[in-house]
């Protein structure tokens, strides 16, 4: 595997920093990661799955915002500025490397840039895994109701995102599974302390690893180093 850290000018001149992480022989798959607006793409949930995604053949993208620093406290619209500067690094990306497969991974804030990028034809047939979704936002729900892309949400009924009534209606979206975690908040924890968080992070890696397609070789990933 190989590591390749950069920053880009993203919105307003704003440097925005990316993690590429491809196999040693050229993936024709990408997975892009949208991490939300403190949950960066260093927590458990992200690194465990950018582990299962290497060990599966595919080239992984992180886009590390950090929209929480003092750089952006002028800034009364972050979705915008999400949406733009995912935009611009999958484009400087897909401009220096070639993929015919995509699956994305986003969780929260992550899920606006997402529902933004699904309408662009090249990412029609993605897999699309929703993690925490904003699902009180419109421009969420429809993209999930419109898009031919297979989809997976993962949604804790703990979450302030989260009503009986919201999952319910994702269920009459034939592209779309629901995976609801029983006492997990939107942070994707549960009250009941450590060993419950953790039991909750092997439950949506396996439902992560359930859901994405088969077809993957799965190589032994060089993602974790033993010495």
């Amino acid at each position: 595997m190989q590591e390749q850290t950069s920053k880009l000018p993203g919105f307003d001149g704003m440097e925005i920093s990316y993690t590429l992480l491809t196999q040693e022989r050229p993936s024709r798959q990408l997975a892009i990661l949208l991490p939300g607006y403190r949950y960066s793409t260093a927590a458990p949930m992200f690194h465990f799955t950018t582990s299962l995604l290497l060990e599966r053949s595919s080239d992984v993208l992180e886009i590390n915002y950090q929209y929480y620093r003092d750089d952006y406290a002028h800034i009364d619209d972050i979705d915008a500025v999400v949406r733009h500067d995912v935009r611009t690094v999958i484009d400087h990306v897909l401009s220096t490397h070639k993929y015919e497969a995509f699956i994305f991974v986003g969780k929260s804030l992550g899920t606006v840039a997402l529902a933004y990028e699904l309408t662009r034809p090249i990412f029609h047939e993605a897999h699309v895994i929703w993690l925490t979704p904003l699902l009180g936002r419109e421009d969420v729900t429809e993209t999930m109701r419109t898009t031919r892309a297979s989809q997976l949400v993962v949604i804790g009924d703990k979450d302030h995102c989260y009503t009986a009534n919201r999952v319910d209606a994702l269920a009459a979206i034939t592209s779309l599974k629901t995976h609801l975690l029983r006492g997990v908040n939107h942070g994707l924890e549960r009250d009941a302390g450590t060993f419950g968080t953790i039991e909750v992070l092997q439950e949506v890696i396996e439902a992560i690893d359930a859901f994405l397609p088969s077809k993957l070789t799965t190589v032994r990933s060089p993602f974790f180093k033993t010495e």
